[in-house]
């Protein structure tokens, strides 16, 4: 369910620079394990900049997980909510 929200979440980036960003700096920090202080020294910007990048990126995935999760079918909404979580925290 996580490689289909970070498809999606590619997939929804479109053009949008920022939006790009943003999954790239989430690829940066699960795929690669890099931490932000370093992915700032790579994009040559503020660490408390890309913290709040950062933020934001992971509050957009974890809406389009709980969706992902959700089109599954079969779950209340606290299932969702939970199933979200748990995967959230094995990243």
């Amino acid at each position: 369910m996580t490689r289909q929200t970070a498809a999606r979440m590619r997939k929804e980036a479109g053009d949008d620079a920022d939006r790009r960003r943003e999954v790239e700096l989430l690829r940066l920090r699960f795929e690669e394990g890099r931490p932000i202080r370093e992915i700032a020294e790579l994009w040559e910007e503020d660490a408390a900049h890309v913290h709040k990048w950062y933020a934001r990126a992971r509050e957009r995935f974890q809406g389009l997980l709980r969706r992902v999760i959700a089109e599954h079918g079969g779950r209340t909404p606290a299932e969702v909510d939970a199933e979200c979580r748990a995967l959230l925290r094995r990243l």
